[in-house]
């Protein structure tokens, strides 16, 4: 599931911290999904690194809340892949910053951009 989630957020060569940073835009609570994709960051780390496997009632809720995780990222991709070119757009989507202020003030910016260079 994991791996899933690393292609979907196009991080197989990138620090796991990315992935999570670029799943929890699509909730509305990004610090529960946080808390969750963290948790699993850490589990997954723990079975890769240290072979350390988890017991089987901690196995299944790691696979539910990674379950989770991978089904919002394969639903966005379903319902809103289509407004972006290719998935280097998609992801610069997720990547954007979860501050209204900063995202009004980047578009400012951006405007003011296009009206210098024409």
């Amino acid at each position: 599931m994991w791996g899933a989630l690393e292609n979907l957020t196009a991080t197989e060569k990138s620090t796991n911290v990315i992935a999570v940073n670029r799943v929890i835009r699509l909730f509305k609570n990004e610090n529960d999904a946080r808390q969750i994709a963290q948790h699993l960051r850490l589990r997954r780390n723990a079975t890769v690194h240290t072979a350390q496997s988890p017991g089987s009632e901690e196995a299944e809720t790691i696979i539910w809340q990674a379950e989770q995780l991978v089904s919002k990222l394969l639903f966005f991709y379903i319902r809103t892949g289509n407004r972006f070119r290719n998935q280097r757009e998609l992801i610069e989507f997720l990547d954007l910053p979860l501050d209204t202020d900063v995202l009004v003030r980047r578009k400012q910016i951006i405007q003011h951009f296009i009206k210098y260079r024409s």
